[in-house]
Protein backbone atom coordinates (compact mmCIF):
# COMPACT_ATOMS: atom_id res chain seq x y z
CA UNK A 1 0.00 0.00 0.00
CA UNK A 2 2.81 2.38 1.10
CA UNK A 3 4.54 1.53 -1.90
CA UNK A 4 1.67 2.69 -4.65
CA UNK A 5 1.66 5.84 -2.71
CA UNK A 6 5.57 6.86 -2.96
CA UNK A 7 4.89 5.57 -7.32
CA UNK A 8 1.95 8.26 -6.84
CA UNK A 9 4.02 10.64 -5.29
CA UNK A 10 6.95 10.05 -7.73
CA UNK A 11 4.87 10.12 -10.73
CA UNK A 12 3.49 13.33 -9.59
CA UNK A 13 6.81 14.89 -8.83
CA UNK A 14 8.07 14.01 -12.62
CA UNK A 15 5.10 15.59 -13.91
CA UNK A 16 5.49 18.46 -12.10
CA UNK A 17 9.18 18.31 -13.31
CA UNK A 18 7.57 18.70 -17.16
CA UNK A 19 5.61 21.77 -15.75
CA UNK A 20 8.01 23.59 -14.33
CA UNK A 21 9.53 23.65 -17.69
CA UNK A 22 6.85 25.32 -19.21
CA UNK A 23 8.52 27.94 -21.52
CA UNK A 24 11.28 26.68 -22.35
CA UNK A 25 12.69 24.35 -25.03
CA UNK A 26 13.36 21.84 -22.76
CA UNK A 27 9.47 21.11 -21.81
CA UNK A 28 9.47 18.76 -25.27
CA UNK A 29 11.99 16.54 -24.12
CA UNK A 30 10.73 16.37 -20.91
CA UNK A 31 7.44 15.34 -22.38
CA UNK A 32 8.63 12.93 -24.25
CA UNK A 33 10.31 11.12 -21.53
CA UNK A 34 6.54 11.00 -20.16
CA UNK A 35 4.71 10.13 -22.91
CA UNK A 36 7.37 8.09 -25.13
CA UNK A 37 5.89 9.20 -28.42
CA UNK A 38 9.27 8.67 -30.32
CA UNK A 39 11.74 11.14 -32.10
CA UNK A 40 8.67 11.51 -35.37
CA UNK A 41 6.29 12.36 -32.63
CA UNK A 42 5.12 15.28 -32.41
CA UNK A 43 6.98 16.56 -29.10
CA UNK A 44 10.20 16.18 -30.66
CA UNK A 45 9.83 15.85 -34.41
CA UNK A 46 7.31 19.53 -34.31
CA UNK A 47 7.53 20.59 -30.95
CA UNK A 48 10.75 20.79 -29.93
CA UNK A 49 12.66 21.12 -33.30
CA UNK A 50 10.42 24.24 -34.18
CA UNK A 51 10.79 25.77 -30.72
CA UNK A 52 14.83 25.65 -30.94
CA UNK A 53 14.61 27.29 -34.52
CA UNK A 54 11.98 29.95 -33.28
CA UNK A 55 14.56 30.77 -30.03
CA UNK A 56 17.43 30.16 -32.68
CA UNK A 57 16.87 31.69 -35.54
CA UNK A 58 14.18 33.53 -35.72
CA UNK A 59 14.22 35.50 -32.41
CA UNK A 60 16.94 38.11 -33.05
CA UNK A 61 15.49 39.06 -36.76
CA UNK A 62 12.33 40.79 -34.95
CA UNK A 63 11.62 43.22 -33.30
CA UNK A 64 10.93 43.18 -29.63
CA UNK A 65 7.65 42.86 -29.77
CA UNK A 66 8.21 39.91 -32.16
CA UNK A 67 10.41 38.20 -29.53
CA UNK A 68 7.79 38.58 -26.82
CA UNK A 69 5.47 36.80 -29.21
CA UNK A 70 7.66 34.07 -29.03
CA UNK A 71 7.91 33.47 -25.97
CA UNK A 72 3.77 33.94 -25.26
CA UNK A 73 2.86 31.57 -28.13
CA UNK A 74 5.55 29.02 -26.77
CA UNK A 75 4.18 29.28 -23.20
CA UNK A 76 0.72 29.14 -24.43
CA UNK A 77 1.32 25.50 -26.85
CA UNK A 78 2.92 23.97 -23.79
CA UNK A 79 0.44 24.86 -21.36
CA UNK A 80 -2.04 23.39 -23.44
CA UNK A 81 0.22 19.45 -23.81
CA UNK A 82 0.52 20.14 -20.41
CA UNK A 83 -3.21 20.25 -19.44
CA UNK A 84 -4.03 18.10 -22.06
CA UNK A 85 -1.57 15.44 -22.37
CA UNK A 86 -2.47 13.21 -19.07
CA UNK A 87 -5.43 12.41 -21.40
CA UNK A 88 -4.31 11.87 -24.31
CA UNK A 89 -2.30 9.22 -26.25
CA UNK A 90 0.52 10.37 -29.07
CA UNK A 91 -1.79 10.63 -31.49
CA UNK A 92 -4.50 12.00 -30.48
CA UNK A 93 -2.31 14.45 -28.07
CA UNK A 94 -0.24 15.34 -32.12
CA UNK A 95 -3.53 16.22 -33.46
CA UNK A 96 -4.77 18.39 -30.56
CA UNK A 97 -1.17 20.05 -30.26
CA UNK A 98 -1.25 20.89 -33.96
CA UNK A 99 -5.24 22.36 -33.90
CA UNK A 100 -3.76 24.31 -30.78
CA UNK A 101 -1.56 26.51 -33.12
CA UNK A 102 -3.83 29.20 -33.90
CA UNK A 103 -5.34 29.86 -30.85
CA UNK A 104 -1.88 30.51 -29.14
CA UNK A 105 -1.01 32.96 -32.10
CA UNK A 106 -3.57 35.14 -31.82
CA UNK A 107 -3.88 34.50 -27.83
CA UNK A 108 -0.70 36.13 -28.18
CA UNK A 109 -1.30 38.72 -30.36
CA UNK A 110 0.27 37.64 -33.64
CA UNK A 111 -2.61 40.13 -35.25
CA UNK A 112 -1.06 43.14 -33.37
CA UNK A 113 2.38 42.28 -34.74
CA UNK A 114 4.18 44.44 -36.71
CA UNK A 115 3.85 43.60 -40.72
CA UNK A 116 7.67 43.07 -40.79
CA UNK A 117 7.38 40.37 -37.88
CA UNK A 118 4.76 38.50 -39.54
CA UNK A 119 6.14 38.88 -42.94
CA UNK A 120 9.47 37.33 -40.95
CA UNK A 121 7.17 34.74 -39.12
CA UNK A 122 5.42 32.92 -42.31
CA UNK A 123 8.49 32.71 -44.31
CA UNK A 124 10.42 31.08 -41.19
CA UNK A 125 7.49 28.90 -41.36
CA UNK A 126 7.60 28.21 -45.47
CA UNK A 127 9.03 24.54 -45.19
CA UNK A 128 5.47 23.88 -43.63
CA UNK A 129 3.34 25.95 -45.38
CA UNK A 130 2.57 23.03 -48.22
CA UNK A 131 1.10 20.74 -45.22
CA UNK A 132 -3.03 20.68 -44.70
CA UNK A 133 -2.65 21.17 -41.06
CA UNK A 134 -0.66 24.11 -41.01
CA UNK A 135 -2.72 25.69 -43.68
CA UNK A 136 -5.99 24.82 -41.83
CA UNK A 137 -3.99 26.64 -38.65
CA UNK A 138 -3.03 29.79 -40.67
CA UNK A 139 -6.43 30.41 -42.06
CA UNK A 140 -7.53 29.76 -38.20
CA UNK A 141 -5.53 33.30 -37.49
CA UNK A 142 -6.13 35.18 -40.69
CA UNK A 143 -9.92 34.61 -39.36
CA UNK A 144 -9.22 35.48 -36.01
CA UNK A 145 -7.10 38.67 -36.83
CA UNK A 146 -10.21 39.41 -39.19
CA UNK A 147 -13.07 38.66 -36.21
CA UNK A 148 -11.07 40.84 -33.67
CA UNK A 149 -11.29 43.97 -35.94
Amino acid sequence: MTLGFFNQIALASDQNLCANQIGTCQYYACKEQELGCGPKGYLLNYGQRFCRKFYDELEMKLTATGSMWIQEAATCLQEKIEFESHTQDCKKMRKFAYSSHSNCYSKANFCQLPLEDKVKIIRFLNSELHKFQTQKEGIQVLFNCFQSK
